[in-house]
């Protein structure tokens, strides 16, 4: 869950059809605390989150921050696998590498991991090199939805 300022504010992951979650709660300015209210306090100042198997995270800091044109950004994010349900702190940098209308090219870094990111107007991935792109609108491909079906 998302607050109007793009900062995350509550983390639910479940497994379809399993027992075992995940819930973790942020005030938005970086406070964390498990389900129980309890601090977790290595993830203290982490305002965004990386969720394994989706390229939507990377669309929080994009726009949640300001950025200047090839000037690098660190954030401390907390990082949810989906599969093992676990999370840890990781640091990542966003550099804007280029823009215009309708597409912009941030620069992504994780450690030794570097990809560049294409995203649209609204900061959503449309190209996540050999990890994601996105599918275009059924709009766009000519075929018709009717409501309902």
């Amino acid at each position: 869950m998302l607050d109007r300022s793009w900062a995350t504010r509550k983390v639910s992951i479940r497994h379809w059809g399993g027992q075992k979650a995940l819930c973790l709660l942020s005030d938005g300015n970086g406070q964390w605390t498990d389900e129980a209210g309890q601090p977790i306090a290595e993830l203290a100042g982490c305002v965004d989150i990386d969720l394994s198997c989706t390229p939507f995270t990377n669309t929080l800091p994009i726009r949640r921050l300001a950025f200047t044109p090839n000037v690098p950004q660190e954030i401390d994010v907390a990082y949810f696998s989906a599969y093992e349900l676990t999370w840890r702190r990781v640091r990542q940098q966003y550099t804007l590498l280029a823009s215009d209308a309708d597409t912009a090219v941030f620069e992504y870094r994780a450690g030794a991991f570097v990809q560049n990111i294409t995203v649209d107007a609204n900061g959503l991935v449309l190209l996540y090199p050999e990890l994601f792109v996105r599918e275009r609108p059924l709009a766009a491909s000519g075929i018709e939805v009717e409501a309902g079906k």
